[in-house]
């Protein structure tokens, strides 16, 4: 059997379940809806600068590849993220997957939202943060004060619709860390 996936050629195959296509290094699996047979690729495809190696479904969903690490695991991909500017206001998104909105809960204090909803809230929030306003330049860290950052904010417990961050320049000598908006902050959640 013949399948052309690039050409001028149009139509479908149809297949009965479960079935097996193979032709040199490639093996596509099609399972018979029970979940017995979910290995859809073995070996290697090539297609143009990329290489896909030894892809796998297992019988709960997970997808796994090996990226280089010799194994193949399971893929654990980012859920959501986000960048924004935090200083104009109304919190400005330059680019998101995953965020429906931003809403602004006060100085440093932003709920993110999500399109999709998290499964449950055992998720991983990281992110970072600059400034590039000349008048905080400096205060995010350095000589004079301690490493600033993103948290989760405290008393608020992560939703699986959002979850509520604060934004914070480091502590000093002469003050602690405080909650401030911020032209810059990156945010990604990993479940």
């Amino acid at each position: 059997m013949s399948i052309k996936l690039n050409g001028a050629e149009s139509g479908s195959v149809e297949l009965d379940v479960p079935a097996t296509i193979s032709g040199g290094d490639v093996s596509i699996t099609l399972p018979d809806g029970t979940g017995s047979a979910n290995q859809f690729i073995k070996n290697s495809v090539t297609a143009g600068s990329y290489e896909y190696s030894d892809c796998t479904e297992s019988a709960t969903g997970d997808f796994a590849f090996n990226s280089g690490y010799g194994s193949v695991a399971t893929a654990y991909a980012c859920r959501a993220w986000v960048n924004f500017d935090g200083t104009s206001g109304t919190p400005s998104i330059r680019g998101s997957a995953n965020v429906s909105s931003i809403t602004d809960e006060g100085t440093g204090d932003y709920t993110i939202n999500f399109t999709n909803a998290m499964p449950d809230n055992d998720y991983c929030i990281c992110g970072s943060i600059s400034n590039t306003s000349d008048g905080w330049a400096g205060t995010l860290a350095g000589a004079s004060r301690g490493p600033g950052g993103i948290q989760q904010k405290g008393n608020v417990q992560p939703g699986t619709n959002g979850v509520q961050i604060e934004t914070l320049i480091g502590a000093n000598s002469g003050s602690d860390g405080q909650v401030r908006d911020l032209s810059q902050t990156c945010v990604a959640i990993f479940r």
